[in-house]
């Protein structure tokens, strides 16, 4: 009885991938899959951020980074935004008698992300774009940035093209 339960079992789990099957997306545009040289242009103000996205991303042995604009198929873009998320106030009161006094504070909460947008040089039609909240260390930050773009192409479906 053991064994048997231990077929199905296992049966069962090496059927599961195939039954839900991969998670299917949204083609990548041509131009983006066909380029072989970047421009990367850092809007941040971050040196260390864009510093890590390059070793992150020429790590792929995928696209050589062109050091004049002009030259490069597609532009990797760097940006930043901070979005205001609310107040976190706090405060106290005591009263004494027939007085009261309080204090209160509110302190704003803001929300930092950083952005990459994949742009034609030619036309600037953008190709692709990311968003990440910033986190701590450049290198979780950049990494946020490209794992999903870098799952599409590196998909085994694409190699198989």
């Amino acid at each position: 009885m053991n064994r048997l339960a231990i077929v199905s079992f296992v049966s069962i789990f090496t059927a599961l991938p195939g039954t839900f099957g991969a998670d299917k997306h949204a083609p990548l545009p041509d131009k983006l899959v066909r380029a072989k040289t970047v421009f990367l242009e850092n809007r941040t103000g971050d040196q260390k951020l864009a510093d890590k996205f390059y070793e992150e991303v020429s790590g792929w042995e995928r696209w050589t980074f062109a050091t004049d604009r002009s030259k490069a198929d597609i532009l990797l873009i760097l940006s930043n935004e901070e979005t205001f998320a609310g107040v976190m106030t706090t405060g106290s009161a005591t009263a004494i008698g027939h007085s009261a006094y309080g204090v209160g504070v509110g302190v704003p909460i803001s929300q930092q992300y950083v952005y990459l947008h994949i742009a034609d040089r030619e036309t600037g039609d953008a190709l692709w774009t990311a968003k990440s909240r910033v986190k701590i260390g450049a290198g979780r930050t950049a990494g946020g940035l490209v794992s999903d773009l870098k799952k599409r192409l590196f998909s085994p479906e694409r190699s198989l093209r």
